[in-house]
């Protein structure tokens, strides 16, 4: 009698490893890894590190040896947020995070990016300080001109008392001050425009820059800058 033995070869082949995404604060449901993550102990720390170059940026607070106080206001994803199981940080996503940074009795209100990076610790970058409404593409598109228009107004301060141009301007707040409301003119009604207050600094100087923004009905948003006088810091 003939045996015939048959072999048979298993391929075993790695099921992917499981990712939990995030796309909007909707995602960030209690017990989700990604909510876990972006809470933690190490983010707050990254909070703190962009807290404190604020600070030096803008010469705050530099002698203050107290603990510092961080406390989380709002969070914004800006692109999809992927975290695979089994790794420590995120494989994609980027996300905006506003925070109240109170030491010495002080307290400011600051902004930071959060940039993914393959799996390795995201790239934390201070933001645009200030509690404005505008979104990280409208800023970046009105940042330019609101600069603009405050160093013109420094630059004609320090040319009448003789002083050099300023090269250095920095964003130290912004503030919403006047609400969303509708506005006519020529006719067209223009909903949900507002107004917001970007302070400038530089030169022991600063500058108050007006800011209004004007929904077009279609997706994007018009915007216009005025600045003040410039005055003593």
């Amino acid at each position: 009698m003939r045996c015939v033995l048959g072999l048979t070869v298993l391929l075993f082949v790695a099921a992917p490893a499981s990712a939990e995404t995030a796309s909007s604060i909707a995602d960030l449901k209690p017990g989700t890894r990604i909510l876990s993550y972006l809470t933690s102990r190490e983010r707050t720390s990254d909070l703190n590190d962009v807290g404190l170059a604020f600070d030096r940026r803008l010469g705050l607070q530099q002698g203050c040896r107290t603990p510092y106080r961080i406390k989380g206001v709002s969070l914004t994803i800006v692109q999809p947020i992927e975290l695979v199981e089994g790794r420590e940080h995120p494989s994609k996503g980027a996300w905006t995070q506003r925070f109240e940074f109170e030491r010495c009795g002080e307290l400011k209100v600051y902004n930071a990016v959060f940039i993914a990076k393959d799996d390795a610790k995201p790239e934390a970058r201070p933001y645009i300080p200030g509690t404005t409404n505008a979104s990280a593409l409208l800023v970046r598109d009105a940042l330019k001109t609101a600069a603009g228009m405050a160093q013109l107004s420094l630059g004609r301060s320090r040319k009448d008392k003789g002083l050099a141009e300023c090269k250095e301007l920095w964003v130290s707040d912004t503030r919403v001050s006047e609400p969303a409301r509708d506005v006519v003119e020529k006719g067209t009604t223009y909903r949900g425009v507002w107004g917001e207050i970007w302070e400038f600094v530089g030169c022991d100087a600063k500058v108050a820059v007006h800011v209004t923004f004007v929904p077009d009905g279609k997706g994007g948003t018009n915007f216009t800058a005025r600045a003040a006088a410039a005055t003593s810091r």
